[in-house]
C-alpha cells in the first residue's frame, strides 16, 4: 500500500487549477516564478525558458534517515524539469535562486533539482500563470534644449528680481544668451534635469563687468525660473 503523504501529493498536482489554489499550490507557484525572475533578471529569456520546462514543484518537510541530525527535519524545495539544459541552467544558478525565494517568505535547506519522467512530462503547471511580465514603462520624452530666446528671456527676468528697480538697463544690455548642455554631475545623474553652460553678450564693457559681479546671484535666480545653469558668463559684444 502506498503512503498517505505520497498519495495526497499525486492527488495535489493532478488536481485542477482551481483545487490548487484552495490548497495553497497556487501561492507557492507564484512565488517560484517571481523567484525565477528575480534570479534571471539579467535574462529573462533564459527565465521564461525555464519556467516553461518546469513539469513539477513541491515544498516538503523530510526526515533525515541517518546521521546525528536525524532527530531533525529538512525543508526541501524541489523542481522537476522536462529537459537537460533547464536542468542545467537552474543548477548553475541554485544558491542564488535559493536567497530569491527566502526573500519571498520560501525558505529551504536544500533545494533540489529532478528530471521529469514518464507522465509527469504532460504536465504543464505553471503555464497558465507564465503570462509575459509586463513592459516596463516608456522613458518620458526628453525636453528639447532651451533655444536662446528662451534662455535670453530667463535672464533678463532674473535680472528684475535680483536688481529690482535699477533692473531694465542692465536687463536691457543682454542681447543674447548662447546656451550648451552641460554633461551631469556624479551628484546630479540620477536627475532628470539637464544642466547648461550660459555665455552672455552685452552691449558695452560696463554692463560686463556690472553682470559678471553679479553672476552667482544671477544663475540662482535662473534655476529657480527653471533654467539650471552650471556656469554663468557675460562677455561684450
Amino acid at each position: 500500500m502506498r503512503h498517505v503523504s505520497l498519495e495526497s501529493q499525486t492527488l495535489l498536482k493532478d488536481m485542477p487549477p482551481q483545487f490548487a489554489k484552495t490548497l495553497g499550490l497556487m501561492p507557492l507557484y507564484r512565488t517560484f516564478i517571481d523567484g525565477v525572475r528575480a534570479t534571471w533578471a539579467d535574462n529573462p529569456a533564459a527565465a521564461e525558458y525555464l519556467l516553461d520546462k518546469v513539469n513539477a514543484v513541491y515544498l516538503r518537510t523530510e526526515q533525515p534517515r541517518g546521521g546525528r541530525l536525524r532527530d531533525m527535519p529538512t525543508t526541501v524545495f524541489e523542481v522537476m524539469l522536462s529537459d537537460a539544459m533547464s536542468r542545467s541552467e537552474l543548477n548553475a544558478r541554485r544558491e542564488s535562486l535559493k536567497l530569491n525565494l527566502a526573500l519571498r517568505g520560501v525558505s529551504c535547506d536544500e533545494l533540489r533539482i529532478g528530471a521529469s519522467k514518464r507522465g509527469m512530462l504532460q504536465r504543464h503547471p505553471l503555464k497558465n500563470l507564465c503570462a509575459a511580465p509586463p513592459a516596463p514603462p516608456a522613458a518620458a520624452p526628453k525636453k528639447p534644449p532651451v533655444s536662446e530666446a528662451e534662455a535670453l528671456a530667463v535672464l533678463r527676468r532674473a535680472c528684475i528680481v535680483v536688481f529690482g528697480e535699477e533692473a531694465l538697463p542692465k536687463a536691457a544690455a543682454i542681447t543674447g544668451a548662447k546656451v550648451t548642455p552641460a554633461a551631469a554631475s556624479s551628484i546630479e545623474y540620477r536627475s532628470a534635469r539637464q544642466w547648461y553652460f550660459c555665455n552672455a553678450t552685452v552691449s558695452s564693457a560696463a554692463a560686463e563687468k556690472e553682470l559678471s559681479a553679479s553672476a552667482e546671484a544671477l544663475r540662482d535666480k535662473c534655476f529657480r525660473l527653471g533654467l539650471p545653469l552650471r556656469k554663468l558668463t557675460f562677455r561684450d559684444r
